[in-house]
């Protein structure tokens, strides 16, 4: 009979130790999996607080300045103290959402924040000052910006002088999220993509935003919109796939209708107009049934159509190329 061999301590001990590293390496995995959704959790109840903040303005026309002002507003509780405690804050410059981070927020979890800052606009407020949050003090996130004479019921007007400028869009689909780079809002070039702002009660208004389109094909602005991710609402496009148009369509749950409003660039603009890297002021009013769209102050679309009555804005981008936005501006008409 055959001698059966056993295995030797040494084989004994490194298949131990493989173990070991395995088993090390999987609740590394697993902690890492944990932080990461627990850092989504909390950049997504920001956003939430956000839109009821929003809604509390449109019931009230005050900004909500103590956490009970938001209660009405949200089905969730809003402070659990060894975890995260959210509230409205006012300063001088505008309306946040804080986060005071509790005991039980992990390190891993604050890295997590940090990193996602400056794509989601997480901010750091020390003494009125906002910086990038850096995974120390409470995370904040900017609802409003105040302009500088101090009143809060202006228009919407963003600079992208701010990082937390970001903060006060919302990312409706695409891949990669967009980011603020010397004073401008970027668009990846990796991915269709749509971000939504303002408030679903404007109704008569204009919308003005300068557009650079570096690299690709078109760009686009909702307005009248509801801001759901499977967006409804309408939206102004330049479309080089109809033949160098500028149309507006309807938008229905996502789906762009075929365009309703369409005029060949040239014939607007002239031949000699570059729509490719060169920055272009787009302006587009409504009220009531009534749509002009201008483009550097030259007015391209005329029209009246009543399907859409009110709704927010939004900026859109196709699925390759790189365009950059400045300047987003809303007045009222």
């Amino acid at each position: 009979m055959k001698k059966r061999r056993a295995f030797t301590l040494i084989e004994t001990m490194i298949v131990i130790i493989v173990i070991g590293i395995l088993a090390g390496s999987l609740m590394l995995v697993m902690g890492s999996g944990r932080d990461k959704a627990e850092a989504t959790r909390i950049v997504q109840d920001m956003k939430t607080l956000t839109r009821a903040a929003l809604m509390a303005y449109a019931s009230t026309n005050e900004w909500p300045s103590e956490r009970q002002d938001l209660k009405s507003y949200i089905d969730a509780p809003l402070c659990n103290t060894d975890h995260v405690c959210y509230s409205p804050e006012i300063n001088e410059v505008g309306l946040y959402i804080t986060g005071t981070l509790g005991n039980r927020i992990t390190s891993g979890v604050r890295k997590k924040l940090a990193r996602y800052a400056s794509e989601t606009g997480l901010l750091y407020i020390n003494n009125g000052s906002a910086s990038l949050y850096s995974e120390q003090g409470s995370v904040s996130v900017l609802v409003k910006k105040f302009p500088s004479d101090g009143d809060p019921g202006a228009v919407f007007s963003v600079s992208f002088d701010d990082l937390g400028d970001l903060g006060l869009f919302t990312k409706l689909s695409g891949g990669k999220d967009w980011y603020i780079d010397q004073g401008t809002l970027v668009t990846p070039d990796n991915s269709a993509q749509r971000y939504g702002f303002g408030e679903s009660d404007w109704k008569d208004y204009a919308i003005s935003v300068t557009v650079d389109l570096q690299i690709g094909n078109g760009y686009g602005i909702y307005y009248r919109a509801d801001g759901a991710p499977d967006i409804t609402g309408y939206i102004f496009q330049y479309d080089p796939g109809l033949g160098d148009r500028f149309v507006v369509r309807k938008v229905m749950d996502g789906r762009e209708q075929s365009p309703f409003q369409s005029v060949r660039m040239s014939d607007v603009m002239g031949d000699g107009f570059q729509v490719k890297n060169t920055p272009h002021d787009i302006r587009v009013e409504v009220t009531g049934d009534q749509h002009a769209i201008y483009v550097d102050d030259v007015e391209v679309l005329n029209f009246q159509d009543d399907t859409f009555q009110e709704g927010s804005g939004g900026l859109r981008k196709w699925g390759s190329g790189t365009t950059v936005f400045d300047d987003v501006e809303v007045e009222m008409l």
